[in-house]
């Protein structure tokens, strides 16, 4: 039986805000001596003011105008997370224009499609890699580019700045305004269960209205002067959401375009704030734990961190009138291994950081207790692409681990009988690109794909996803069928299976074929195999160990890894002969395997894979 329809009103008027352009013109207007981005420029770090930002924005919408741009065409953007992203981004809407975000690592043929599928009429590109990759994307989809522009390491934006100068600001204006609430802001291609990725429309609504909104839930963590460091991609939505709200809020930004190098930025940045990935914490906790067995430490710390996690799970027990007695032994050595470890995990991250946002992936428990113990709040949230990012997030001071939150306001949620998650509101998008509506239900609901329930108090805890995209634990989402196509396209191969949900990087399974493998034996003179799995067991089944079978399975999985982008290949896999046939239980009367009764009976095989 479905849940009562849950809804939240808007907090924030929004009936005068237009678009997204109207927001940052605001907020550099109000503020415009006050510090909006620390910018990397060799090795110096330079302030950016909300003004010098405007300008910067402005001067290059003008030059995108004097180009040629006209209202709604659409402009892809593909480079690492930088200032000059940004800068882009938010040029292309005061000119009129629809941006389309592309991953940096995305491969020739997968910006070849986003390319075609959205229309493009130009481009920016980072650097000369990026250049060569979408030159080589156009040609192949068969798509005219105006004019790729190269972001860094080149005179382009500089040139295309002096091609405005003759645009008035009377003229940027007009054509600014001319967007309204409906209109499309940005084409966000998203995987969603589907081979070829899907663009999410996202409207001037979904983005600016939700900000508004979402500053004020969130007021603790996103004020005036407050600071934070931004790792994520921002062709994903949650970076470019995040990135505004902080703007609007007043939050200095600072962009780190490779996460490997960001220790020495967070000393300097010295973030109140920031928004993760739940692998982001996995690595500092590992990093620590690393240090402390150099030292001769790896036993004390395993205490310290056992320590912490009791201490995060304390600190929420009070938090919900739970309060228990608090063994003396457990304050007092709190208090030692903050002088030993927990200090030294808050000055690497910058000394200021009381707040951690987990996004993107799901968040381990025993993580967000340890980082809550140290004396940094994790709060969880749950959104997608096609909700401009956040649904629901927990508060500060209010945060329950294991559930995501609240509703953030102007949003409405209900739970269908099948345990589908429900969603419509300020932060839904308009639909699909070229699709036809199906995503939404009679009564106007997105339909998530997502499983879950939602507690007395209102609070949303994820119970399961309905589709069989995988979310990494860096927070990379992957939609395996086009792999696993590949691999089951060939005889030898009866189901692929990819997991690395949570996982640090996707694995796979394989099931051979009996059929397959008899005629692979046949040809290949291995009379031995012929009949070997004739009758296969029961799951987990037999691994396959002979290395001539093997090499031929490993050329089909070089093969699929050569058709999709690094975040989506294979790294380790295991052939299996087992019977996953109907009767068996493990596939439907039209032969699709039931994925997760499968991964339960491979369960040992995973393990060994990722241990």
């Amino acid at each position: 039986m479905s849940t009562p329809v849950i809804d939240v009103a808007q907090t924030v008027p929004t009936d005068d805000l237009r678009n997204v352009p109207q927001l940052v013109r605001r907020r550099a207007t109000e503020h415009p001596d006050a510090v909006a981005f620390s910018v990397h420029r060799g090795e110096a770090t330079v302030d950016v003011t909300g003004a010098e930002f405007l300008a910067d924005v402005e001067s290059l919408a003008k030059g995108l105008i004097a180009h040629g741009l006209q209202p709604g065409d659409h402009v892809a953007v593909m480079s690492a997370t930088r200032y000059e992203w940004t800068v882009c981004d938010f040029a292309i809407l005061f000119a009129g224009g629809v941006v389309v975000p592309v991953y940096e690592t995305n491969t020739v043929g997968q910006t070849a499609f986003v390319l075609q599928d959205s229309g493009a009429v130009a481009a920016f590109a980072e650097g000369g890699r990026h250049v060569k990759v979408v030159t080589e994307a156009a040609a192949q989809a068969g798509v005219e580019l105006s004019a790729i522009w190269r972001m860094h390491g080149s005179s382009d934006l500089d040139d295309l700045r002096a091609l405005g100068a003759g645009v008035s600001d009377e003229d940027l204006l007009a054509r600014s305004d001319l967007a309204t609430p409906d209109t499309i802001a940005s084409l966000v291609y998203t995987s969603g269960t589907t081979a070829e990725p899907r663009g999410a429309a996202i409207t001037h609504r979904n983005l600016a209205h939700l900000a508004v909104n979402v500053i004020e839930t969130l007021q603790d963590i996103l004020f005036e002067g407050a600071s934070t460091v931004l790792l994520l991609p921002l062709a994903h939505i949650l970076a470019r959401f995040v990135q505004l709200g902080a703007y609007v809020s007043g939050t200095r930004i600072t962009h780190v375009r490779d996460a490997s190098r960001v220790i020495p930025i967070l000393a300097a940045a010295r973030p109140t704030m920031m928004v993760v990935v739940p692998r982001v914490m996995a690595k500092v906790l590992a990093g620590v734990r690393k240090s402390a067995t150099e030292k001769k430490l790896g036993k004390v710390f395993d205490r310290a961190e056992h320590d912490a996690i009791e201490w995060g799970r304390h600190l929420e027990a009070v938090q919900e009138g739970r309060k228990g007695r608090t063994p003396l032994s457990l304050r007092l050595r709190h208090t030692l291994f903050d002088k030993l470890f927990y200090a030294r995990i808050r000055s690497t991250l910058g000394g200021n950081l009381g707040t951690l946002v987990s996004g993107a992936a799901p968040l381990d428990q025993q993580l967000a207790y340890f980082f809550r113990g140290v004396g940094i709040e994790v709060l969880e949230g749950y959104g997608l692409t096609e909700t401009t990012a956040p649904v629901t997030v927990n508060r500060p001071g209010a945060s329950v681990i294991g559930g995501v939150g609240t509703l953030v306001p102007g949003s409405t949620l209900k739970i269908a009988e099948d345990d589908e998650i429900l969603v419509k509101g300020i932060g839904v998008f308009a639909g699909y690109h070229h699709g036809d509506g199906d995503e939404f239900d009679a009564d106007g609901f997105f339909r998530t794909g997502d499983l879950g329930r939602v507690d007395h108090h209102g609070r949303l805890f994820i119970t399961g996803r309905a589709k069989d995209m995988i979310i990494t634990d860096s927070g990379k989402n992957v939609s395996p069928q086009k792999w696993q196509g590949v691999l089951e396209r060939d005889a030898l191969v009866a189901n692929a299976v990819v997991i690395g949900d949570r996982r640090p990087h996707l694995a796979a399974l394989l099931v051979v074929d009996p059929a397959g493998v008899a005629d692979w034996a046949s040809a290949n003179n291995r009379p031995d195999l012929a009949t070997r799995w004739a009758k296969p067991g029961q799951l987990p089944g037999e691994k396959i160990t002979d290395p001539q079978l093997l090499t031929a399975l490993e050329h089909l999985v070089d093969r699929a890894n050569a058709q999709v982008s690094n975040a989506e290949r294979v790294r380790h896999w295991v052939a299996v002969a087992a019977d996953v046939s109907e009767d068996a239980g493990y596939v439907t009367p039209t032969m699709k395997l039931k994925r997760q009764k499968f991964l339960d009976a491979m369960s040992p095989v995973i393990e060994e894979i990722y241990s």
